[in-house]
């Protein structure tokens, strides 16, 4: 698996700061953005609105005010009877209003026919107002042959129509937008005459209202998709008496409310719209606003947010450059120091100036050297230390080998496990005078101390029997002669318990001195009555203690120690012991003891004792098992067979 690639700690600092300032950004100007959006699209809304019902109240006075003029013009002429031939046509304009003299076209009566056709009755023109605007005298019958205002399909007799009539003029197409009021009028005279009138003004009047707003376009639709009027004067010309292809016409065609907004897309750009119906015959008053126009102030304010956050994540970058630079610098110096260390150079100069959690790095790695300094003279002393022990140990091993001791008439075994490199525990034996001597000892303690007194308690022995070759020494005498010694080694420092067992191996009789020690055990032979019923393979006795009384050696050279004599059958069986064997605990602390020792003991009655001994380490060897000893473990069996027993076996 390939290693992942190294990536310095002053780049991973600086792109984690540069992503939480992107994170911030981005969720600030979305923020703001967002706000500001929804704030502007609502002001524009509103704004466009204000606009839109200015224009319509604007739209409706002068529609009702031109009205009123129109019905004036129009009495006058029927009470006079002008004629087309006769009448001086200045006359039939003189009393109008100056702006309605200066947008009103021409009047024209149209009077139906049989087949439902009209047909043209008079026509009266502001001569004055054509020539005034340079218009061609004949610009209302060439307005006529091109836009015939009786074949509109929307006209209806009974109610007014609004035409847009706009044309293009002269050679040079210059646009002139016009409006065409069409509407019914009956005259009463002798009989009923229905006409229909057209009223042609200028759109002048409109074109002003509708540009009245700088952001929106604004113009007036019919909701059967023809425009009337258009803020823009090309666009009015172009549409002029034809449908207006743009998608609010489409919104007309639904039911709509008498004002609305909406959001169309027209001509690959989004626009927003506003809309209201005039009272007039489904006329409806559209504002216009591009969206891109609208919100360019807010795009503006984007890219302003975007140069601001550019020239930020620069300065943060570079800030976190000089600033992981610095933090870097104390890091390397702990990595150099850290391979001076793994050479082995723990003298190693750390110069770190933090005032940050590097100190307290620096602070520890400095005690770290240090202590792996202090450790390693420690592991020095102790393996020198270990050495020594090691030495002792080889030295305790020689000294405490155990004697090789055969009688015909006894059979021994015996079992030494220290707990550490020097134990505590010795046993030791000599036959003189056809006497078996034996001993079992433990020292207080653990350790070189324990160690020490039984090598004392060693040499005693080989001293004694040195000098006192010629004669067994009692128990009594030969324990308070350990005692003495004890006591002038080791002034009462470490003291000693000891066991010393004495067998005539002719007669059997035992002498027993005890100094403060774990009593022998006995297990009797086949001789004798049983004690209980036997179960099969269960020893006929149960084994006994053996005992004796007397202060551990060295406490006091005034120490007394009595003898107890004991008789052994022939096959009787002895087993001297410190107390390790017995305290032995498992891992739940439960001790041996010396049921245990008993049971193992009974077991092999008809056992050698090389078997007992294996039996009894083992079981006590299991028990222990995951724990380990806390305790040297020293035990001695002794079998006594005089030849009697051999020759009646």
């Amino acid at each position: 698996m390939a290693s992942p690639k190294y990536i310095p700690l002053k780049y991973k600092f600086s792109a984690a700061l540069l992503g939480i300032v992107l994170s911030a950004c981005s969720v600030f100007f979305f923020s703001v953005y967002r706000t500001t959006y929804q704030d502007k699209q609502l002001f524009i809304r509103d704004l466009s609105l204000a606009t839109l019902d200015a224009a319509l109240s604007a739209i409706t006075f002068e529609f009702k005010t031109r009205m009123d003029d129109m019905q004036s013009v129009i009495r006058k002429i029927y009470e006079s009877r002008v004629s087309v031939a006769s009448d001086p046509r200045a006359q039939v304009f003189a009393n109008l209003s100056s702006s309605l003299q200066n947008e009103i076209l021409g009047v024209s009566f149209y009077q139906p026919n049989a087949d439902k056709t009209f047909t043209l009755a008079h026509r009266y023109t502001n001569d004055k107002l054509l020539k005034q605007e340079g218009l061609p005298s004949t610009l209302l019958t060439d307005i006529e042959n091109r836009y015939p205002p009786l074949q509109e399909p929307a006209f209806r007799q009974e109610e007014l129509t609004l035409l847009n009539r706009s044309v293009q003029i002269g050679n040079d197409l210059r646009p002139y937008p016009v409006v065409t009021f069409l509407f019914q009028v009956i005259f009463a005279d002798q009989k009923v005459e229905r006409n229909v009138v057209a009223v042609d003004l200028s759109q002048d009047f409109l074109r002003r209202i509708l540009k009245r707003s700088e952001v929106s376009d604004l113009f007036l639709v019919t909701r059967d998709g023809k425009l009337l009027s258009h803020s823009n004067l090309e666009t009015t010309v172009q549409f002029s008496a034809q449908a207006f292809a743009h998608p609010i016409v489409h919104r007309l065609g639904q039911e709509t409310q008498s004002s609305e907004s909406l959001e169309l897309d027209w001509d690959n750009e989004t626009y927003l719209f506003n809309l209201a119906n005039t009272g007039f015959k489904d006329l409806y008053i559209v504002s216009q606003t591009a969206k891109d126009q609208v919100f360019l102030a807010l795009q503006t304010l984007v890219n302003q947010s975007l140069l601001l956050a550019t020239a930020v994540i620069w300065v943060v970058i570079l800030l976190g450059i000089l600033f992981a630079g610095r933090l870097t610098v104390n890091i390397k110096k702990l990595k150099e120091a850290a391979e001076q260390v793994g050479q082995g150079n723990l003298n190693v100069k750390l110069n770190i100036r933090s005032n940050d959690e590097l100190r307290d790095v620096s602070n520890s790695f400095k005690w770290m050297t240090k202590r792996i300094n202090e450790l390693i003279t420690e592991s020095m002393q102790k393996g020198r230390m270990e050495h020594e022990l090691q030495t002792a140990k080889l030295v305790q091993t020689t000294l405490l080998a155990p004697p090789q001791l055969q009688a015909p008439s006894m059979e021994l075994a015996s079992h030494y496990s220290p707990m550490t490199e020097c134990g505590g525990d010795f046993w030791d034996g000599w036959i003189r005078d056809n006497k078996l001597t034996l001993l079992v000892a433990d020292a207080t303690g653990h350790g070189a101390s324990a160690a020490i007194a039984t090598a004392v308690a060693k040499a005693s022995v080989e001293t004694l029997n040195a000098f006192f070759k010629e004669k067994a020494h009692s128990c009594s005498e030969t324990i308070a002669a350990f005692n003495s010694i004890m006591y002038a080694s080791c002034k009462g420092s470490v003291l000693m318990t000891m066991s010393l067992f004495q067998l005539d191996l002719t007669t059997g009789e035992v002498s027993l001195c005890s100094a403060g020690h774990e009593a022998p055990l006995r297990l009797p032979a086949l001789s004798g009555k049983p004690q209980r019923k036997q179960k099969e393979g269960e020893a006929p006795f149960r084994p006994e203690f053996l005992i004796a009384r007397g202060e551990r050696l060295g406490y006091s050279p005034d120490s007394q120690y009595q003898e107890v004599k004991y008789q052994l059958e022939p096959g009787d069986t002895i087993l001297l012991y410190t107390d390790g064997i017995t305290e032995a605990p498992n891992k739940d602390g439960k001790e041996w003891g010396e049921r245990s020792l008993k049971k193992h003991l009974s077991e092999g009655f008809k056992q050698p004792l090389s078997a007992v001994c294996s039996a009894i380490a083992q079981g006590v060897q299991s028990h222990i098992q995951g724990v380990g000893q806390n305790d040297d473990i020293t035990f001695v069996l002794l079998r006594w067979t005089p030849r009697s027993l051999a020759k009646a076996a």
